[in-house]
């Protein structure tokens, strides 16, 4: 018997005298082996785009990643000119919006909001896009310091 073992055994056998009950001996869990060795089961190589997909697709990120490769995309899909006078503004719930540069710009957007939205969901499937709201710019504010005094606001002169 070895020093440690022969430390518990002794140990255990003064327990059971001072408590009166029996000691039993805890038993440790088998560890599984880690697989270090190689040429082992589970130790193939792993190209890096695979293992990325893996860890996304564990931390639930495909909806994100799609989301953002969508915003990056937006040039291709509405073209040169809607993506200068447009930008997506954020994702709610399936709802895509997008700023617009100005009211005409949303007008036309909306008429064109089926078009652009049967293409996000050919491309960006995985984006869960399901209502694309087109929003104008925002007008400005006149409120001036903590004391002033509600008056005739904004006109319809902007956009």
């Amino acid at each position: 018997m070895t020093d440690d073992g022969l430390a518990i055994s002794t140990y255990l056998r003064l327990k059971t005298l001072w408590t009166g009950s029996p000691a039993t001996r805890r038993k440790r869990a088998k560890q599984k082996p880690t697989g270090s060795e190689p040429f082992t089961a589970g130790r193939d190589p792993v190209s890096a785009a695979d293992a990325l997909v893996g860890v996304a697709s564990q931390l639930g990120w495909e909806q994100t990643l799609a989301q953002a490769t969508l915003v990056t995309d937006w040039e291709n899909l509405v073209g040169p000119e809607t993506a200068q006078n447009s930008r997506i503004e954020k994702f709610d719930d399936g709802v895509l919006t997008v700023r617009c540069s100005s009211t005409a710009w949303s007008t036309q957007l909306n008429f064109m909001a089926v078009d652009i939205r049967t293409k996000v969901l050919a491309e960006h499937p995985d984006a869960g896009v399901e209502k694309i709201t087109f929003i104008g710019p925002n007008a400005p504010s006149w409120k001036r310091g903590p004391k002033s005094v509600p008056g005739r606001g904004a006109r319809d002169t902007y956009g």
